[in-house]
């Protein structure tokens, strides 16, 4: 069907394109002055019902009268859609699987429908969560949301069903072209090589003469890759990988394919890569193959998910080999060029740790989890990213193109998050505003400061903010350092406060409360991601993926499932049965490759409705 077909409807006032009429209905939305949803508390009007819910919890004259927030009307259709076409708001065949799932060849479920339900006095058993672990009252029924973000997250088989949960590609994405179509401008290029290939051999000196694509910089890098492969697939006299599978998997049009997925698909949920200034010329091989990689496997088509996933291990033992995990590593140096080298082969070895964990083998997920990422942290922390901070650089009026690219490098080292268990190693600034870092120019981002200055002076280290969050102050609003964060800084902070809950747990010490300290520190965190969601424009941006919001926007939930570790009221006996290998909602065991433990803890929260 030609694409005129398809997007058939059009805007009447900016003339986009779309397929479909709730589609179009809306996005007409962005465009009418009409606020049909107003609180009856007040006098503030939004124009969808979700902001309106948002509002309700924080809004001044509500508290003032001690009123309830007004039940969420309810529909009496019923669910009948599979899970994902109900997300995705498409028509169901209501099959087993249903003909849209076996499309896509996606996992088909009807958890909506279903929804088993436990009741408080049953005595046929309630699964590993007992029901007296949980305080059913009112502050813990509007704390705990539902887990739809992290109940997908923990049944997700891949990197992109996990993070990518109700996104969805702004267009199709254009895969690699066959060789056999006429269109494809690379089809001499491969006929050049024929020969070669057919031996499963390459000299890629001999193979790509110097004047063959001597200018294309997508060549040269895809000639530096096959040569960063080449010696590891030729010491291996039985290998799994052959040349001719890496010349194809990283031919040129795969790499010009695949970093769009990167950008589109994974990108939201890292951003720690400055993408205005990313220029594929200057990216090097490590790091450039690894983003190729997490981009295939994000894509949808499964024969190339399937062709990234067969050269994981191989990537993995080329990632680790890297001179920084000799055991020798030492800080940043004057050296601007081995620097970035290093920070390179860092972001790489993230992304892989990332990869193989979703998308590898069990044998290397367990390899990750046992070795591989301590490595990684330990290079990360010889290195002194863990303390990386903007100090008191100051963004004037005057700011140059060298400070620009100056502050992006700093906010690039911020912006590696590694895992903390006690606030001693917090040291590092919060993030900048997602806007400051996407500009493409000084100009540019001095506007973006102007129109969101979110801090005066220096900005706030994570340490400085927990321990705010932990101070008993006398009014909830003096605990200010939060207000305006992003998303990302909030979901950060939720992660430092698991860390906290994590360090109390596998130790035996008394678990804070949801009345002590930690629990306060949730309440506060709470009230300002009421606020930030329900200040913050909407990051959707018109074939412009990559800037949306990520999975932190779901850093409610991990701030909900913070509090629903808090009400386990017996932590010993916690621990001890977990370490007899029961799944009784703590903390997951070491060598666990699976989220069982969790998505355990999290159906049993959702079936006692304490939401």
């Amino acid at each position: 069907m030609s694409t005129d077909t398809t997007l058939s409807l059009r805007c009447p006032v900016c003339s986009r394109a779309f397929g479909r009429q709730a589609h179009l209905e809306r996005h007409a939305l962005t465009h009418s002055t009409d606020y049909p949803f107003s609180c009856s508390f007040c006098d503030s009007k939004y124009k969808r019902s979700d902001a309106l819910r948002r509002h309700w919890k924080t809004c001044n004259a509500r508290l003032a009268l001690g009123s309830q927030i007004p039940e969420r009307t309810l529909s009496g259709k019923r669910k009948q859609a599979c899970d994902r076409c109900a997300d995705r708001k498409r028509a169901c065949s209501q099959g087993q699987p249903c003909t849209g799932c076996l499309q896509y060849e996606t996992q088909c479920t009807y958890q909506r429908v279903k929804e088993p339900r436990i009741t408080r006095d049953s005595n046929s058993g309630t699964g590993p969560i007992k029901q007296d672990r949980f305080d059913a009252s009112k502050e813990t029924s509007e704390a705990v949301h539902r887990f739809d973000f992290l109940r997908n997250f923990t049944h997700a088989s891949g990197i992109d069903q996990a993070y990518n949960y109700k996104r969805y590609l702004l267009s199709e994405p254009e895969l690699p072209l066959e060789r056999t179509c006429a269109s494809n401008p690379w089809e001499f290029f491969f006929d050049d090589i024929e020969a070669v290939l057919v031996d499963d051999q390459l000299d890629t000196d001999l193979a790509f003469p110097d004047g063959l694509f001597a200018e294309d910089p997508v060549h040269l890098k895809a000639r530096e890759i096959w040569d960063t492969f080449h010696p590891f697939i030729e010491r291996n006299p039985t290998p799994a990988v052959l040349i001719t599978d890496i010349v194809e998997f990283f031919s040129p049009e795969h790499l010009v394919s695949s970093l769009d997925l990167f950008w589109d698909r994974w990108y939201p949920h890292c951003p720690i890569i400055h993408r205005p200034t990313f220029e594929i010329s200057r990216c090097p091989a490590l790091l450039l193959s690894t983003m190729v990689l997490i981009g295939a496997c994000t894509s949808p088509s499964s024969s190339y998910r399937s062709e990234a996933k067969d050269l994981l291990d191989m990537m993995e033992e080329i990632v680790f080999s890297n001179p920084i995990f000799s055991g020798q590593t030492t800080g940043l140096s004057i050296d601007k060029q081995s620097d970035s080298q290093k920070i390179s082969a860092l972001q790489a070895t993230y992304f892989m740790c990332i990869m193989q964990k979703w998308d590898g083998n069990d044998a290397a997920k367990l390899r990750i989890q046992r070795n591989r990422f301590t490595i990684f942290v330990a290079a990360t922390r010889a290195m002194g990213l863990a303390r990386a901070t903007h100090g008191n650089f100051s963004i004037t009026s005057d700011f140059g193109t060298d400070q620009w690219h100056k502050y992006i490098e700093n906010e690039e080292l911020i912006r590696y998050e590694l895992p903390r268990m006690v606030l001693a190693e917090m040291n590092i600034d919060l993030t900048c505003p997602e806007d400051w870092f996407q500009a493409s120019s000084p100009s540019e981002f001095l506007a973006a400061v102007q129109s969101n200055r979110w801090r005066k002076g220096r900005t706030p280290l994570l340490t400085e903010v927990v321990r705010d969050l932990f101070t008993n102050h006398s009014q909830p609003e003096e605990c200010n350092l939060l207000w305006g964060a992003s998303k990302l800084n909030l979901f950060t902070i939720a992660s430092a406060i698991h860390g906290l809950i994590f360090h109390e747990k596998m130790s035996f010490t008394q678990v804070s409360s949801s009345t002590g300290p930690i629990g306060t520190a949730l309440e506060r965190w709470g009230q300002a991601w009421e606020k930030v969601i329900a200040t913050l424009p909407s990051s959707v941006v018109v074939n412009e993926a990559w800037k949306e919001d990520g999975f932190m926007q779901h850093a409610g939930e991990f701030a909900a499932l913070a509090r629903v570790h808090l009400q386990q009221n017996d932590p010993i006996t916690s621990f001890t049965q977990d370490s007899m290998g029961s799944s009784d909602g703590s903390m997951a065991t070491f060598d666990q490759t699976t989220m069982k433990t969790v998505s355990d803890l999290i159906q049993a929260v959702e079936s006692l409705s304490l939401h």
